[in-house]
Parts: structure tokens; C-alpha cells; sequence
């Protein structure tokens, strides 16, 4: 892949506006930047092996923490060095550091 340089980032409020030197706009919803976080433990839970769960009875309701009910948000974005950003999001997560090369996948 060639390289190519960011000539503007943008929080768009839902999105992450990228504006590649190339011309290229690309805006990749917070959401999917999460599912794709590149982290060691993200990489690791992605490729665990799925597990067929026993079918439960349609009567009873899974607890969940309120935090998942809400989209996934922004909290932290950061360059590091001239090659990558540290982005944190509102589940508290803060691991994930993407390069630029990883950005422009995420966001095609």
C-alpha cells in the first residue's frame, strides 16, 4: 500500500472525518472503529473460536450494564508521533493504538 499523509482529521460528532493527502474523504463511524480496534486483547477476543451456546428459554432477559445500551462515543483521540492516533471511547476502552495504514483500511 502506498503511503499517504493525513491532511485533516475531524470528530464529526458520529464519525471520524479523514482527509487523505491522495484526495481520498472517508468517514468511519466511532462504532466501527471500536469493533476493529487493533489492541493485542481486542485481536485476541476476536479470534476466539465461537462456542454454540444451549438455546434459553425466550422468557428470560439478559442484565446488561446501562453503558452497553448506549452508542459507542469519543472520549480521547491523540496523535502518536507522526504515524498513528491513540483513540479512547466511551465504554472505557483506551488501548488501541491505529496507524495510519490501519485508519484507511477501517475506513474502506
Amino acid at each position: 500500500m502506498e503511503a499517504f499523509s493525513l491532511e485533516r482529521v475531524a470528530n464529526t460528532g458520529e464519525t471520524l472525518e479523514l482527509v487523505w493527502s491522495d484526495g481520498l474523504v472517508q468517514h468511519i463511524p466511532w462504532s466501527d472503529l471500536r469493533r476493529k480496534c487493533p489492541c493485542a486483547v481486542c485481536q485476541v477476543e476476536r479470534e476466539k473460536p465461537t462456542l454454540v451456546e444451549p438455546v434459553k428459554p425466550a422468557n428470560l432477559l439478559a442484565v446488561i450494564d446501562r453503558a452497553e445500551t448506549l452508542p459507542i462515543r469519543l472520549t480521547s483521540f491523540r496523535a502518536v508521533g507522526n504515524y498513528a492516533y491513540a483513540i479512547s471511547f466511551s465504554d472505557g476502552h483506551s488501548s488501541g493504538i491505529y496507524s495510519l495504514s490501519t485508519l484507511r483500511q477501517i475506513g474502506n
